[in-house]
């Protein structure tokens, strides 16, 4: 089988007006079954990260894919985990091995085609739940989930999020396994959306906005 991913990943402040589109990233190859090296693509941020609030991913097949003639899916969702990690090298997982309790176990076999969005204040789906509502050979329907997973060792909650804010520039990197084998793939692109750390500049321009408010409050 052989799976291609189409992947744009945003990291977004729904309640801030400064928030950032950076890249897209390169594409890369995802190899099968490898859990040590994995495929991973780097976007350069030249300023610091405020906040990460969100990840949308658009998932698409190949016609190489022989358990999918029609091109238009990702098999075997429990095979794969996606991450992001910042400049400082902290790593928050996107979705990670969908329906694994264990190191051993396979994962859920559902589907996946269309557009998630993996948001990190804890206001999505349950993308586990609804890949366990799927049967085997279904599509889990696209939408919001919250983001977070279970890599075999250890959970990660959308909290993780609050760990990738950080004042350093650098590069952000998409990393993606895939943890079993029989299945391969590759992410044609990303890009993130995130809110950063306000410049000298912006707090100055900030900082006279909110005196002038108050200003205008005293006055009234």
């Amino acid at each position: 089988m052989k799976k291609v991913l189409l992947i744009s990943v945003a990291a977004m402040a729904a309640t801030s007006a400064f928030a950032n589109i950076y890249g897209p990233g390169a594409g890369f190859a995802v190899p099968d079954n490898d859990v040590v090296i994995g495929g991973s693509s780097s976007i350069f941020v030249g300023t610091g990260i405020a906040s990460v609030q969100s990840v949308s991913v658009t998932v698409k097949g190949n016609q190489a894919n022989t358990s999918d003639p029609t091109g238009t899916k990702m098999t075997w969702m429990g095979d794969w985990t996606f991450s992001i990690v910042n400049p400082d090298n902290v790593e928050v997982f996107l979705f990670s091995r969908v329906g694994a309790t264990s190191a051993t176990s396979f994962g859920d076999s559902s589907d996946m085609a269309g557009l998630y969005t993996f948001v990190a204040d804890g206001s999505g789906l349950d993308l586990w739940a609804a890949a366990a509502a799927a049967l085997s050979a279904d599509i889990v329907a696209p939408g919001t989930y919250n983001a977070g997973g279970f890599n075999g060792t250890n959970a990660q909650t959308v909290s993780s999020y609050a760990g990738l804010a950080t004042a350093n520039s650098g590069n952000w990197t998409l990393r993606a396994f895939d943890r079993a084998s029989g299945d391969f793939g590759d992410v044609e692109s990303w890009s993130l959306n995130a809110t950063p750390v306000p410049e000298p500049a912006t707090m100055v321009v900030l900082g006279a906005a909110a005196l002038a408010a108050a200003a205008r409050k005293r006055r009234k």
